[in-house]
């Protein structure tokens, strides 16, 4: 479950589950504030799909039961940051069941505009340029994903995620990576123009 809990001057308080990432029969983990308070992104346990027939972990550990740490199953989600309908973030999670293992979101700084911008790690493919074939070591079946995690970039458009609708724009793979290195959180920071 995410919870909430006042700050109260460092002194913290009694957590308070968020709604719409708080159901008791749920995986909701890793989550990232955007700058202006007002949603959560996090990642939740997707929709197993009945052909992913091997572990979602490294090691052992049935489907779905995995936990939170490389679960092919790991899908981008928001909410709003007091709580309220959680959304799927179709394009930015790829079809339902995939098995992409879209984890670690993280929110850049605050930007001008109406847009927020999310980093993500995803096992999957980069066109002909990483792709299962060339790299088998990956946790999940070779035809599903690719077998190195990578950071992608999504836009978030708030207007959408407060009409319930898919808020994400679609992924961008973030240019210049080690496409070897098995990258897994991005790390933002604003430049700042003297």
């Amino acid at each position: 479950q995410l919870m909430r809990m006042e700050y109260n001057g460092g002194a913290g308080g009694i957590g308070v589950p968020v709604e719409g990432a708080s159901d008791p029969g749920g995986l909701y983990y890793y989550p990232a504030i955007t700058p202006d308070s007002e949603w959560i992104v996090f990642n939740k346990q997707g929709d197993v799909s009945p052909d992913v027939q091997v572990a979602c972990k490294i090691g052992d550990g049935p489907i779905g039961e995995s936990g939170s740490y490389n679960n092919c199953h790991s899908e981008v989600w928001i909410v709003p940051a007091d709580g309220g309908q959680a959304i799927r973030m179709d394009k930015a999670n790829g079809p339902v069941g995939a098995g992409l293992t879209n984890s670690w979101p993280s929110v850049g700084p605050e930007t001008p505009g109406d847009r927020h911008w999310i980093a993500f790690s995803s096992y999957r493919p980069y066109g002909h340029k990483l792709n299962a074939d060339e790299m088998p070591l990956t946790p999940i079946p070779l035809d599903k994903a690719d077998s190195i995690p990578q950071i992608w970039i999504v836009s978030i458009d708030p207007t959408k995620a407060e009409e319930g609708i898919d808020p994400s724009s679609a992924p961008v793979w973030l240019p210049n990576q080690d496409m070897t290195g098995g990258n897994h959180l991005g790390q933002w920071s604003a430049r700042k123009d003297d």
